[in-house]
């Protein structure tokens, strides 16, 4: 399934001025906008045909009421408006706003194209429960080139969206490969045959089980509150972290050198709790009062006390402060337990690791361009800025 309508988010004006052998069509002439039926959880099966909803797959039914690939409106809700380009042999649900029957010299995948383009935040109606009705989508007008013209545009387009989507996977590929890699390494090192058990699992023999408190400074002292307001009259040239990661840039810092900050109370902390988010610094930078800041010594590195703690579930260590918040206290933190490998290990395994990062950094570079390229793409052949060659 694809789906382009993050493209833009405001409405664009694309027939304002078009070449002269392009027509304007409003999007009813186009083809045949239609809600079907919306099946109940209960009425789907664990095999069968897959059902697509508002936002995507949410299930399987015995049967499918579209048999080639179709146009998907989502009609309803928070992502009102999003365009879907849906696989064929799918149950469509009465949630999205199907583009049925597109005419014959109309091609299905520009038509995706030019609508998500265009988006169709205009033509949304309510606040409560923003929807889109059929009646709302005359007032959708495209550009509508010839036929060749369409589909060659579209093949360009689909190329792009092919290769993002490749790009995309062997990111996720990576990540996987990544999670994998640093759960190995992380509770069985490097060429280790045996193993003794810790408050957090086995690990090798021969590493060290400290306490925070015992193996790494806790530089608390350091961390600089500064409010927001007192931020945007201080701009400068070195970031101000909080437990989420750079709240600004200020004119001065506290700290020089390579830490690892772990977020400490409330809806932040709730982020890392669910999904570890301790973060690696190294430089010249701020913290504000709501991340703890861990130094390496000679035991043990800032890069190591980052992978650990990115690593492991600090759950028991959190105290709850009323209803959905925690903290993540100095005490707390100094008791947790900590696997201390020899450094020459701990080396090892950082640049290891840290040659995921590097890949999937390199890569997550070409998907953003490759998003931008496509950007500008839809904006010259959508528009007949830059027209395409048609044999």
């Amino acid at each position: 399934m694809s789906n382009a309508s993050d493209i833009l988010s405001e409405p664009v004006n694309i027939v304002s001025k078009v070449p002269s052998n392009w027509i304007k069509k409003n999007l009813v002439e186009l083809c045949n906008p239609k809600q079907w039926k919306t099946i109940s959880k209960q009425e789907m099966s664990k095999t069968g045909y897959p059902v697509f909803g508002a936002n995507g797959f949410i299930g399987y039914y015995p049967e499918y009421n579209h048999d080639n690939e179709t146009i998907a409106i989502t009609c309803r809700g928070a992502t009102c408006g999003t365009v879907n380009l849906v696989p064929k042999k799918t149950y469509i649900t009465g949630n999205s706003m199907c583009l049925d029957n597109v005419s014959r010299d109309t091609d299905v995948k520009y038509l995706y194209y030019a609508s998500s383009y265009r988006t169709l935040s205009d033509v949304i109606s309510g606040s409560a429960q923003p929807q889109i009705t059929g009646e709302s989508l005359k007032f959708v007008i495209l550009p509508i080139p010839p036929i060749t013209e369409q589909k060659k545009i579209a093949s360009i387009l689909t190329s792009v969206d092919e290769l993002i989507e490749n790009t995309q996977k062997q990111i996720d590929k990576l990540q996987d490969l990544k999670k994998a890699t640093m759960n190995d390494l992380l509770t069985k090192g490097i060429g280790h045959t045996e193993f003794k058990d810790s408050e957090f699992g086995r690990v090798p023999k021969s590493w060290e089980v400290k306490t925070v408190g015992e193996s790494c400074g806790i530089k608390n002292t350091l961390r600089y509150p500064i409010s927001r307001e007192e931020r945007e009259k201080i701009h400068g040239n070195y970031p101000y972290y909080g437990p989420t990661g750079i709240l600004d840039f200020i004119n001065e810092y506290r700290l020089d050198g390579e830490y690892t900050l772990i977020g400490e109370d409330g809806d932040h902390f709730i982020k890392f709790y669910e999904k570890p988010q301790s973060i690696h610094i190294s430089g010249k930078f701020n913290v504000n009062n709501h991340a703890h800041i861990l130094e390496g010594n000679a035991l043990v590195s800032a890069r190591w006390i980052y992978w650990f703690f990115l690593h492991r579930y600090i759950g028991p260590a959190l105290t709850r402060q009323g209803a959905g918040r925690y903290k993540l206290n100095k005490d707390s933190l100094q008791k947790l337990e900590i696997a201390v490998p020899p450094m020459m290990e701990q080396t090892v395994i950082d640049e290891k690791l840290t040659s995921f990062d590097i890949l999937i950094y390199s890569k997550k570079g070409k998907l953003s361009q490759t998003q931008s390229l496509k950007r500008s793409l839809m904006q010259d052949l959508l528009t007949g800025k830059v027209r395409v060659k048609v044999n």
